[in-house]
């Protein structure tokens, strides 16, 4: 936790309460005996989810032409729609992961 992440504890009668933080970093990675732990990078949860869960492999020919989209916020929301819409008309669909500066 660093050091703009001050977590205050509340105590209200029996019950101890956090409070403060920058962050819900307290929430997910505090240890309980009763629940699993999950990670606590959830960017990297929705990355999967997005880039690989929710996008099937189609049988594409191998000189398929190709559509390449440019990775943006748009992008990292309606991904899945563009890759299914894409591949089911025959291309083969490219992301493009770090930008380049042109002079």
């Amino acid at each position: 936790m660093t050091a703009n992440a001050k977590i205050n504890i509340i105590q209200i009668e029996e019950r101890k309460i956090p409070f403060g933080g920058a962050c819900n970093k307290y929430y997910l990675d505090k240890d309980r005996n009763d629940t699993p732990k999950t990670s606590s990078n959830l960017v990297q949860i929705r990355q999967q989810l997005v880039f690989g869960k929710y996008i099937p492999e189609y049988p594409l020919k191998h000189d398929a032409p190709v559509i390449a989209i440019s990775k943006s916020f748009l992008v990292n929301t309606l991904y899945p729609l563009y890759y299914n819409f894409f591949s089911k008309l025959g291309f083969r669909v490219i992301l493009g992961e770090t930008p380049e500066k042109k002079a």
